[in-house]
């Protein structure tokens, strides 16, 4: 499971770098999308298949594995990180002078934090010995 989350971590990094570059090269934010759509969604599948092939190794479905509070540990503090660096990025562009051309970057980092906010809560939910399927 843990290595199903470093796929997902990784896929998160890469698809970073990749809107980034995009950005800086001044690609159209659809074609942004749908590039990152491209690298993320296979990385993004083999991460989920390698922990539910884990989980499926690991067997006890019914209850909380010992290893889900490590996942969720992890997970929560990947999801505050790059919340809380794509906030830092989105403070410092709004501070240094917004102009429209920073449009897209903007939109991108404010989804980008709000995704790990989320990614956070769904750590927060793995942990605390609940069951997954009732």
């Amino acid at each position: 499971m843990l290595a199903g989350a470093s796929i997902i971590v990784a896929m998160i990094a890469a698809t970073t770098v990749l809107i980034v570059a995009e950005i800086a090269a001044k690609t159209d934010p659809v074609h942004i999308g749908f590039k990152a759509a491209a690298i993320g969604a296979p990385l993004l599948l083999a991460g989920m298949l390698v922990m539910v092939a884990g989980r499926a190794i690991y067997g006890n479905w019914r209850k909380a594995a010992p290893v889900a509070n490590v996942t969720g540990e992890v997970t929560r503090t990947v999801g505050l990180l790059a919340s809380i660096g794509l906030g830092g990025m989105l403070v410092f562009l709004l501070m240094s002078g917004f102009k429209a051309e920073d449009m897209p970057a903007a939109i991108a980092l404010g989804v980008g934090s709000g995704a790990g906010l989320l990614l956070a809560q769904v750590g927060v939910s793995l942990r605390n010995d609940r069951t997954y399927i009732e």
